[in-house]
C-alpha cells in the first residue's frame, strides 16, 4: 500500500500503528499506557533484547515490531489466485460476477490488491457525530472532502461492517446503495457524477458479483 488509514494520514506502515492505540473508537489509550503494561513483563523484555539487542522498550521499538509482523501478512491463495494460477475454475455464477466486476468496479478497485489506492468521494451516507472530512482533513483540499481511499476486496467477505465508519452491515447493502443511488456532492467521483449517481445491477448481477468476491476469501490466510 503506498498510503495508510482511510485518509491516507499516514504513509509508513511503521507510523500506523500508533493511530488504534490513541484512537477513541479503538483503544483509546496512549504509547505511554502500553508501555507502563509490559514493561516490567520478563517475555517482553527478552523479546526485546533478542530483536534489538537490549531491554529497552521504547514507542519507536513497539511501532517497528507491530509492522514487521504486518508486513507478514500476505494474503495471495483465494480461490480467484487459484483460478489465476489456472489450478480450479469459477463456478457459473462466480464467472459471471467476475465479468460484471471488471464492467463496473475494476476501474477503482484495479489490480491485485484490488485497489487503485486512488481517494475518491462515492457518495456514502455522512457521519454527522464526527468531524469526519476524509482525505479533505490531511490535504486541506475542498476537492478531498469526504474521499476516502479505496479499499481492497480481498477478504472483503470477513471485513463487515463496511464504509468509513461501517455504514452498511452486509455486502448486500452496500450493492444495493449502488444501485438505488448515491448521495450528491461537488466532488462525487465521476463514475457516479456522469451516470445518474448510481451503478445499476439486476438481482441477478448482484448475486453473481457477491459470489465473485467471495473468490477472493484466503482461508488458509485467515486460520493463520
Amino acid at each position: 500500500m503506498k498510503f495508510y488509514n482511510w485518509d491516507g494520514s499516514k504513509l509508513q506502515l511503521e507510523n500506523q500503528p500508533l493511530v488504534p492505540i490513541i484512537t477513541h473508537e479503538e483503544m483509546d489509550s496512549s504509547i505511554l499506557e502500553v508501555i507502563g503494561k509490559i514493561k516490567d513483563d520478563a517475555v517482553y523484555k527478552d523479546l526485546f533484547k533478542k530483536a534489538f539487542g537490549d531491554e529497552n522498550i521504547t514507542p519507536d521499538r513497539i511501532f517497528k515490531s507491530i509492522a514487521q509482523f504486518e508486513y507478514t501478512l500476505i494474503s495471495a491463495n483465494s480461490k480467484y489466485d487459484k483460478v489465476k494460477r489456472n489450478e480450479v475454475s469459477f463456478t457459473a455464477s462466480e464467472l459471471q460476477g467476475y465479468q460484471t466486476f471488471q464492467q463496473k468496479c475494476a476501474s477503482c478497485h484495479a489490480g491485485e490488491l484490488f485497489t487503485d489506492q486512488s481517494f475518491r468521494n462515492i457518495g456514502f451516507p455522512i457521519n454527522k457525530d464526527t468531524n469526519e472530512a476524509g482525505r479533505g482533513r490531511v490535504t486541506g483540499i475542498p476537492s478531498d472532502f469526504m474521499s476516502f481511499r479505496i479499499p481492497t476486496l480481498r477478504n472483503i467477505e470477513y471485513t463487515a461492517p463496511y464504509g468509513s465508519f461501517g455504514q452498511f452491515a452486509d455486502l448486500e447493502s452496500v450493492i444495493n446503495y449502488f444501485d438505488n443511488g448515491v448521495l450528491d456532492a461537488g466532488n462525487l467521483d465521476p463514475i457516479f457524477k456522469n451516470n445518474g449517481k448510481r451503478i445499476p445491477l439486476t438481482e441477478e448481477e448482484k448475486n453473481n458479483l457477491i459470489a465473485f468476491m467471495k473468490t477472493l476469501s484466503d482461508s488458509e490466510f485467515l486460520e493463520n
